[in-house]
């Protein structure tokens, strides 16, 4: 090293180049299309991307190309399917461990209760 580079200099020339991660450069989204709608439309558009959880502009694209939508679980919904997913779990692992079957009521208690959340779901 010369008095003139620095460790960094030394570095940086023989480290191999990073590569960049991101969408590749021929399918980058630079053209726009501009769409007129009402406020209401706005506004149910918003609506409908924030249940998908996804952006205005991709819940349209998506939309308007055929593409699948579908709707998050919202976070009610999310800790419901949790609860009755560790209920099962108990159930299992409790049948799994005294080699005993479990009740039959409480399995099918659980599986009621999530046929109706899902049901719910739409």
């Amino acid at each position: 090293m010369t008095p003139e580079t620095t460790p960094l200099d030394a570095q940086s020339s023989s480290a191999p180049a990073r590569k960049k991660g991101g969408r590749p450069k021929g399918s980058r989204r630079g053209a726009k299309v501009e769409v007129r709608v009402s406020a209401a439309e706005k506004a149910d558009l918003r609506s409908s991307a924030r249940e998908a959880g996804l952006t205005v502009s991709e819940y349209v694209r998506r939309r308007s190309l055929g593409q699948p939508v579908v709707a998050r679980a919202d976070r009610e919904t999310r800790v419901l399917l949790r609860r009755i997913g560790v209920n099962l779990n108990q159930l299992a692992r409790a049948a799994n461990t005294s080699g005993v079957s479990t009740p039959a009521r409480q399995l099918d208690d659980a599986l009621a209760e999530l046929r109706d959340v899902l049901a719910g779901l739409g």
